[in-house]
C-alpha cells in the first residue's frame, strides 16, 4: 500500500508529519513532497512557478510510483491539496481513492469569497489576474496578505506558528501562481470526473472554508463518495476528537485496499500453483 500526502497553501512536508507517521506505522509506504515554493523545494529567484507546475509535478510523481509495482495508491490532500489530489486522480486512472479535507474550485467567484481575506478582493483579484503578463508573473506576494491565514487553525498559537513559517504559511508566491490558481479551475469539471472514489474528511469548525463549500462540490461528483465530519477541528485538523476521526477513517480506507490487494495477489499465486 502506498499513500501520497499533498499539502496545501499554508503547509509543507514537515506540517504533514503527524498524519504521515500514523500512516507509516500502519505499514504503508508514505510519500510527501514539498511543492515548488514551499518547504525545501525552492525555485530559482527568477522562476515563474505556476499552479499548473504543481499539478504536473504531482502527476509525474504519482505516475512514477505507479510504474514501480501494482500496490494500491491513495492520495491524501489537505486544504488546497484536496483539489490537487482530485486533479491527479482525474488524469491518472490507476489511483485507488482520494481522501481530501477540502474540495475547492477556486475558479468559482462564490468559492473565492471564502478563501480570500475579504470578499471585496474577489473582483480586484480577477482584474489583477487578467493583467498579469511577462515579468510581472514572477513578482511575489505573501500568501497571508491575500488569504486569512490566521484562520488556518482555531488555535491562535498554531496559526501564529504557521504564519511565521518561512517555508509554509509565511511564503511569498508569484503572481503567476495566483493567476493560474484562480483561472485554471479543476482538471475536469466536477460532473465529468471519472476517477477514483472520493472521501471528504472535512473539519466541522473550519472558519476559513466552511464544510458546505466542499460538500457542494462533492455532491456534484458522479462517482462513489463518502462524507466524514471531523468534530472540533479547524481548517488544519489537529484538534481532538476530529483528528482521531481522521486517523480512523484513513486507517479504514488503507485496510480496505490492503486486504483486497493481498487477496488478489494470493489468488494469482494460487492460480499459478495449479498450472
Amino acid at each position: 500500500m502506498r499513500v501520497v500526502i499533498i499539502h496545501g497553501g499554508g503547509g509543507n512536508t514537515a506540517a504533514m508529519w503527524p498524519i504521515a507517521a500514523h500512516i507509516a506505522h500502519l505499514g504503508a509506504h508514505v510519500t510527501v513532497a514539498d511543492l515548488p515554493g514551499y518547504g525545501r523545494t525552492q525555485p530559482l529567484a527568477d522562476s515563474r512557478v505556476t499552479y499548473a507546475d504543481w499539478q504536473d509535478l504531482l502527476v509525474d510523481l504519482v505516475e512514477g510510483l505507479l510504474a514501480e509495482d501494482d500496490r494500491p495508491l491513495i492520495l491524501l490532500g489537505a486544504s488546497m491539496g484536496g483539489m490537487l489530489a482530485l486533479d491527479v486522480a482525474a488524469v491518472v486512472p490507476q489511483v485507488s481513492t482520494v481522501i481530501a479535507t477540502c474540495l475547492l474550485d477556486l475558479s468559482d467567484p462564490d468559492v473565492q469569497k471564502h478563501v480570500v481575506r475579504s470578499p471585496l478582493l474577489v473582483p480586484l483579484s480577477n482584474m489583477l489576474v487578467s493583467a498579469v503578463h511577462g515579468r510581472a508573473e514572477s513578482a511575489r506576494i505573501p500568501m497571508k496578505l491575500v488569504t486569512p491565514m490566521e484562520d488556518v487553525s482555531n488555535d491562535p498559537a498554531l496559526s501564529a506558528e504557521v504564519m511565521a513559517d518561512g517555508r509554509g504559511g509565511g511564503v511569498r508566491m508569484p503572481l503567476g501562481w495566483f493567476a493560474g490558481l484562480l483561472e485554471g479551475g479543476p482538471a475536469v469539471p466536477a460532473e465529468e470526473y471519472a476517477g477514483a472514489p472520493v472521501v471528504l474528511v472535512h473539519p466541522a469548525e473550519d472558519r476559513w472554508t466552511p464544510p458546505e463549500v466542499s460538500r457542494n462540490y462533492l455532491d456534484r461528483l458522479p462517482v462513489e463518495t463518502r462524507y466524514v465530519e471531523l468534530p472540533g477541528c479547524g481548517h488544519f485538523p489537529a484538534e481532538k476528537p476530529g483528528f482521531d476521526v481522521l486517523l480512523r477513517t484513513v486507517t479504514e480506507v488503507i485496510a480496505e485496499f490492503s486486504e483486497s490487494w493481498t487477496a488478489r495477489r494470493e489468488g494469482l499465486a494460487d492460480a499459478r500453483g495449479t498450472r
